[in-house]
């Protein structure tokens, strides 16, 4: 895979695009058979709508902050279920992953994502896709559009598609995981230095 240096990062479409590889799933389609948008919500799998309820759940959750003892056993306990049911729909979602339809995801954001290719697309070639973000439990269902493809290393592309189906609940979740994932890499940048600071060569 390219170097994250290297990676596009630049806004697909209106939002904030964050560098972090993770797999995509794609199906190219005929252009003219992109669903209608009651069709596409009818269509999507029910893992896929449990994993996106069960993620803005989570979101959406009460503080852990109780000053009730019990209060604090019931919701350790609710974490404790949640957990588990996180880790069955991790599970079967790995089913869902087809090797054979598997490309290097190397940049996502509300309005699309990038990957690494060998294999050509035309502009314009719309594609069913699933995307899959294990660090935050979450998996999307979605059509995109090939908008831009730039040369990358290894005889590889690096294209660009923007969502041309995507549910508004999903579209959250997307905008919430990259924010997540700057946090994560804000943070680790800061612990390096530190790191480098306090152990000079």
């Amino acid at each position: 895979m390219t170097d994250s240096a290297a990676i596009d990062t630049s806004a697909i479409g209106e939002y904030f695009t964050i560098a972090q590889p993770f797999p995509v799933n794609l199906i190219t389609v005929a252009n003219d058979a992109l669903p209608s948008e009651e069709a596409f919500a009818e269509e999507i799998p029910e893992l896929f709508v449990m994993t996106s309820q069960l993620a803005q759940a989570e979101a959406n959750s009460a503080p852990s902050h109780f000053d009730d003892p019990k209060l604090r056993q019931v919701l350790a306990l609710i974490n404790t279920q949640n957990q588990r049911l996180n880790i069955m729909l991790g599970y079967l979602l790995r089913h869902e992953d087809d090797a054979s339809q598997r490309f290097d995801g190397v940049a996502y954001s509300g309005g699309g994502f990038r990957i690494l290719s060998k294999q050509s697309f035309k502009l314009g070639q719309i594609c069913r896709g699933k995307l899959f973000f294990r660090a935050e439990q979450l998996a999307i269902y979605c059509y995109a559009e090939v908008i831009a493809a730039e040369p990358a290393d290894a005889g590889q592309q690096q294209l660009t598609f923007a969502f041309r189906r995507l549910r508004e609940e999903d579209l959250e979740l997307l905008v919430r995981a990259t924010l997540h994932e700057q946090s994560r890499q804000l943070k680790q940048r800061a612990e390096q230095r530190r790191h480098d600071q306090e152990n000079p060569e």
